[in-house]
């Protein structure tokens, strides 16, 4: 006996479908708005799983993820080492960053309410910053580089800072404690370590650098490695203990070195990431937004 055809549409197709034409529909009217297209999908997301779709679906939440760290991957691709060393901006950066987290913390305990939450507000998610400066044009201007730095230290900065607070609080000045802080040690030893042999590699081997960076092959080897490279990252952050999001950033750190003069292969980055990963992100923001939040006349 033959299978009973299928009638109606799968929920789970339907629901990916409006995700992605939404996604797909939000820079054009973005334009039309002159509002940046993350803040349109954010806003359609909160719409979209507030009223046609119930609930996030496993493949959503993973998807959303895998944007967000995708994300973290160009914003440290944006930050160029090389012209940073020897310059004080990193320290500049640092200290505006510590300021910032240290004052909004102070105000948050100082009025009776839990310290980490002015850190939570005081971080300026790079998530939103960099796709904002690249849509306007503004981030390969002066202000925008800055902008940029400034964003992405702070947000290391408070990751580190709730990682150690966290491993405080859950267990204390203890041997535990301190082989979580030994484990990010670790972790950033284990960066410095790839950034080098990957330096080396592409200075021993010049010619394979200069196929990933020009390379029109249709199978896009380059991109396949950095796709890979990218989620090694996090992989390895969350074995260290530590968010993903700040191994994928430290990923994007090395490509940025290594791949100094990036062209074409940043703008198939560019792509990947925002044509297909990053709006599942925003529009899982979206939908995480409270229903009450939405209608409340004073927000």
């Amino acid at each position: 006996m033959s299978p009973a055809p299928h009638e109606g549409v799968n929920p789970e197709h339907l629901g990916l479908f409006l995700i992605v034409g939404g996604a797909a529909l939000a820079p054009f009217v973005s334009r039309r708005l002159r509002v940046p297209a993350p803040v349109l999908e954010i806003l359609y997301g909160a719409v979209l799983f507030h009223t046609l779709l119930r609930g996030q679906p496993e493949w959503f939440r993973l998807l959303r993820e895998l944007g967000f760290l995708y994300l973290m991957f160009i914003a440290g691709m944006e930050l160029d080492l090389r012209a940073m060393a020897g310059s004080r901006r990193p320290l500049a950066y640092a200290l505006a960053a510590a300021a910032s987290l240290g004052g909004a913390s102070l105000g948050f305990w100082a009025a009776g309410a839990p310290a980490y939450l002015g850190l939570c507000v005081a971080m300026v998610s790079a998530g939103i910053v960099i796709p904002v400066l690249k849509e306007t044009g503004h981030a390969r201007t002066a202000l925008g580089r800055d902008l940029i730095g400034f964003a992405l230290v702070g947000e290391v900065v408070c990751i580190l800072v709730l990682t150690a607070a966290d491993s405080y609080a859950a267990h204390g000045v203890s041997v535990h404690a301190l082989w979580m802080l030994a484990k990010l040690a670790g972790l950033l030893g284990a960066a410095a370590v790839a950034l080098h042999v990957i330096y080396l590699l592409g200075w021993w081997h010049p010619d394979w650098v200069e196929r990933v960076m020009t390379s029109q092959d249709p199978a896009e080897e380059g991109i396949r490695g950095v796709i890979v490279l990218a989620f090694a990252g996090a992989v390895l952050a969350e074995a260290a203990g530590v968010e993903p999001i700040l191994g994928s950033f430290m990923a994007g750190l090395i490509t940025s070195y290594v791949f100094p003069n990036k062209g074409l292969f940043e703008d198939k980055v560019n792509a990947v990431g925002f044509g297909f990963f990053t709006p599942f992100f925003f529009v899982g923001v979206g939908a995480d937004l409270p229903p009450a939040l939405l209608t409340d006349p004073g927000v």
